[in-house]
């Protein structure tokens, strides 16, 4: 997550009811002075910018080969569900309706990276594992989305950033079950993450030790990849 942790870390955390929240609220209608799809573009390009050199540079060689073509496949599965018709009304969709879209873009997100997407799980991140959480993965195929990221429609830069972000550990999680699933990830970068997750930094050193390591800057960098790409794509 933006938090991520073990799968056994998270059921000791969460428990196993986690998939039988209560009834969504309301999704709120956008009331921003610019238009949506304006005020999305604006996010976009804030978001690029704010990641600065991440993008393509920090991580190791082996990630970078990989990744050309799966953040291009993934970049075209994000275009496809949230093409230029759902920008338009994302804004006044409920929240049924916009899990559904979630839904949706994390399944052919499976299919593109070749991951077991399970399906979305809509909840109070804030009450199963802390504040500030906006999503997380526990390496069983399911993604566990903040329910304030739906109800919020200016929120769904970061709802597409995590749903990618979390998918990307998916990956990380499976490759390092069974690297044989994955012949074009190099074993050594398997190895690399197999580490930091046997060593994995919560953040009980300080921010800086989680938000560094290999496995977290790895997730950034290649949600950042698939949505410059879909930027490019939906011409934003």
């Amino acid at each position: 997550m933006n938090d991520w942790k073990s799968a056994n870390d998270l059921q000791n955390d969460v428990g196993n009811d986690v998939k039988g929240k209560g009834e969504l609220p309301e999704g709120q209608d956008y009331k921003g002075e610019k238009s949506f799809s304006e005020a999305f573009s604006d996010a976009i390009n804030s978001f690029l910018e704010s990641l600065g050199e991440l993008i393509g540079v920090q991580k190791s060689k082996e990630a970078r080969e990989v990744d050309e073509t799966l953040s291009e496949k993934a970049a075209d599965a994000m275009a496809e569900v949230f093409d230029q018709k759902t920008l338009q009304e994302w804004g006044t969709m409920t929240m049924e309706e916009r899990q559904a879209k979630l839904s949706e873009y994390y399944s052919k997100l499976g299919q593109s990276l070749g991951i077991d997407a399970k399906g979305v799980i809509v909840e109070d991140c804030a009450a199963t594992v802390g504040e500030g959480v906006l999503g997380y993965n526990s390496g069983d195929g399911y993604l566990h989305i903040d329910f304030r990221n739906l109800e919020d429609p200016s929120k769904l830069l970061d709802v597409l950033n995590t749903t990618t972000h979390e998918a990307r550990h998916q990956l990380q999680s499976e490759a390092i079950a069974d690297p044989s699933r994955f012949p074009e990830i190099s074993p050594s970068l398997i190895k690399e993450w197999e580490h930091n997750m046997q060593n994995y930094d919560n953040g009980q050193f300080g921010f800086e030790g989680y938000y560094n390591q290999g496995v977290e800057v790895d997730a950034r960098a290649f949600a950042g990849d698939v949505i410059n790409g879909y930027k490019a794509k939906l011409g934003l």
